[in-house]
């Protein structure tokens, strides 16, 4: 037979085991639930946020090797994604592939300085590049940028000058030469100059006054479309145009008047 102690200290020991241990979760099968609703909209709202207009650009070159006093173009695609629609500002500057510098002396222009595109849409502009006979660096970095309301994209392009300046005359059509602009051409000692004849169907003599050592009169017609070539040796000023002949005479090309000089530096 219990007393009435011991049945009081059984009690309380019964209500101590089935009570909560201090550090356990209170009511552990209803918390779970709690959490698992609240986890999962936090989270299936945050994976899915609005979406990001942006705009990205491409080229269709990523290198060019060149002649110099010669047109390359580069073609830049400006594309919107996600909804974007609304003015992109390109710019384009070559620059040194190491040091980053702006070469100040490199001509690069584009045609097209703001493109508008589309919800999505796509636009193109043409960067031109022409290096002068007596630019400084033969190498460089055209970079291209992309400024719009969405976030800013660049793209490059590694250029290559070859040391050899082009000089093209060309045909108008009845065997008379038309002559290049501009009419004074300047080149670095040690480059090369091509002299093209730029004719489909005349061969080219090209005369040369004294002047400048290494750059002579040319003995045999070019055949249209060749280059007669010369490395200059000496500094100097020289002047030089195609032979003053009539069509009849081996086909050369007539010199319409006027010369084009040259200057080694």
């Amino acid at each position: 037979m219990r007393t009435p102690v011991l049945s009081a200290l059984l009690g309380l020991s019964l209500a101590a085991c089935v009570g909560a241990v201090p550090g356990d979760p209170v009511g552990g099968g209803g918390d779970d639930g709690s959490n698992t609703g609240s986890n999962t909209g936090s989270n299936t709202g945050s994976n899915n946020p609005d979406p990001v207009p942006a705009v990205a650009i491409s080229v269709d070159h990523a290198t060019v090797a060149s002649d110099l006093g010669i047109d390359n173009l580069i073609t830049v695609t400006a594309t919107g994604s996600m909804g974007f629609s609304g003015p992109v500002t390109l710019t384009a500057t070559a620059v040194d592939p190491t040091t980053g510098a702006t070469l100040a002396d490199w001509p690069v222009a584009i045609d097209n300085g703001t493109l508008t595109l589309d919800t999505d849409g796509t636009a193109t502009a043409k960067v031109k590049v022409n290096l002068p006979g007596d630019v400084a660096a033969l190498m460089g970095t055209i970079k291209i940028s992309a400024t719009s309301s969405a976030a800013p994209v660049e793209s490059a392009v590694v250029f290559t000058g070859n040391p050899a300046l082009d000089v093209v005359f060309g045909d108008d059509g009845t065997g008379t030469a038309i002559f290049p602009a501009p009419k004074a051409w300047k080149l670095k000692l040690g480059r090369s100059i091509n002299v093209v004849d730029g004719s489909a169907s005349h061969v080219l003599v090209v005369h040369v006054d004294p002047g400048i050592d290494g750059f002579n009169h040319q003995g045999a017609p070019s055949p249209a479309g060749g280059k007669y070539t010369q490395t200059p040796t000496s500094t100097g000023t020289a002047t030089f145009y195609c032979h003053d002949a009539d069509t009849a005479n081996n086909g050369e090309l007539k010199n319409p008047g006027g010369k084009v000089s040259l200057t080694v530096l």
